[in-house]
């Protein structure tokens, strides 16, 4: 009796992979994304835009994996920073040569941009609809992010103070998770897909969360 099951077994495990649609895809994806920093991050950046590349292994008609590579820049709201400058010196009772308060226009700056580096290794679910191109799908996976912010460049009424600031920037990576869904369309020799994730870092205190809204094209191999 134990060796019909184990016949039975690997046939029905024979069937299910002779069956199965495997096939492998890369491609590339670009789009913004919408920042949920935890405060008082969350004050100084905006939006952020980027990309990425992926490859995808459809492994039956319903289910791939797929790793995926991406990169997003957050702007950080120079004149929000240049008012935390001004605020902090005229609290500490400071003034300028002139011996006035000092205002947000009298920094300038650049760079000091938030960078996130994500990998990720996703399950993917499909969901065929029959006679139509499209196809719906959600995803979740696991991964690593890597976080930056961009060294900034500071000017007190247009002269270079960047190194009497000693403003220190560092970057840290940690595990992180993300879950979403989008829709592919499949034309003859490429798919045409539109992705919504959120994806959530694992940092110190509070996690680290953007929102990534892509459109990008699979290339079957």
């Amino acid at each position: 009796m134990k060796r019909v099951f184990v016949i039975l077994a690997a046939a029905f495990v024979g069937v299910a992979f002779g069956n199965a649609q495997m096939h492998f895809s890369v491609g590339a994806q670009a789009g913004s994304s919408f920042s949920s920093f935890p405060s008082p991050e969350s004050d100084f950046f905006g939006m952020g835009y980027g990309g990425g590349v992926h490859g995808d292994l459809t492994i039956m008609k319903y289910f791939a994996a797929r790793l995926n590579f991406d990169y997003f820049m957050f702007t950080s709201k120079k004149d929000k920073i240049a008012s935390t400058f001004a605020n902090t010196l005229n609290a500490q009772g400071q003034t300028d040569p002139q011996g006035n308060p000092f205002t947000a226009s009298d920094f300038g700056i650049s760079g000091f941009n938030g960078n996130i580096f994500g990998i990720n290794a996703d399950a993917i679910g499909k969901l065929p609809l029959v006679g139509s191109p499209f196809e719906p799908y959600a995803l979740v996976g696991f991964g690593l992010g890597i976080i930056s912010i961009s060294s900034p460049t500071i000017t007190f009424q247009g002269r270079d103070i960047t190194q009497q600031a000693n403003i220190q920037t560092n970057s840290t990576t940690k595990f992180s998770m993300n879950f979403g869904g989008g829709a592919e369309y499949h034309l003859r020799v490429v798919s045409l897909f539109l992705e919504v994730r959120y994806v959530l870092i694992f940092t110190s205190d509070n996690s680290t969360g953007h929102v990534p809204v892509v459109v990008g094209v699979s290339i079957p191999m």
